[in-house]
């Protein structure tokens, strides 16, 4: 199986790619991202002789459209901004894709997807992601609930790391 991660050097960008890297599964992982220094990047978190990098240069739909015509799948951690172009690529290939980014903006493109025959699989990521089946699990345990204030920072940075416990 050959997958696309799409904006794969950043935190998240890179630990999908260690994992998918020691799948069995996978043969291929193609990175797509900004940064020209995508191996070094990956340097002591996996091996990146299974990786190929991809650093888009112009216009960001066609390196898309032209990346996900040639795997079976693609992770989308592109900025959210940029999360419409790797939709539409994803519908224009009928590559399945997921996204950690919110629904909303793309709602409209629901029935091109459907048409197309393609999955795309939105929230899948810490915030939004896994705190929304937290919330789920926790409201089952409540008679009511009038209010959830959530505040999701992400992961820090090795040298943000207090440590404060």
């Amino acid at each position: 199986m050959k997958i696309a991660v799409l904006g794969g050097l950043g935190l998240q960008g890179r630990a999908a790619i260690a994992d998918l890297v020691a799948s069995a599964d996978v043969e291929e992982v193609v990175c797509v991202d900004t940064a020209p220094d995508g191996a070094a990047r990956l340097g002591g978190l996996t091996d990146p002789a299974r990786v190929r990098f991809v650093v888009p240069e112009g216009a960001i739909a066609p390196v898309l459209a032209n990346v996900l015509a040639g795997v079976d799948a693609a992770i989308d951690l592109l900025p959210q901004p940029l999360m419409r172009e790797a939709v539409l690529a994803a519908i224009a290939t009928r590559t399945p894709l997921v996204t950690s980014n919110y629904g909303k903006t793309i709602t409209d493109l629901a029935p091109a997807a459907e048409a197309a025959g393609v999955s795309i699989m939105t929230e899948c990521g810490l915030d939004p992601g896994i705190d929304l089946v937290l919330y789920a699990r926790t409201a089952r345990q409540f008679d009511a609930i009038t209010t959830i204030d959530s505040y999701c920072g992400g992961i820090p940075e090795p040298t943000a790391m207090a440590k404060p416990l």
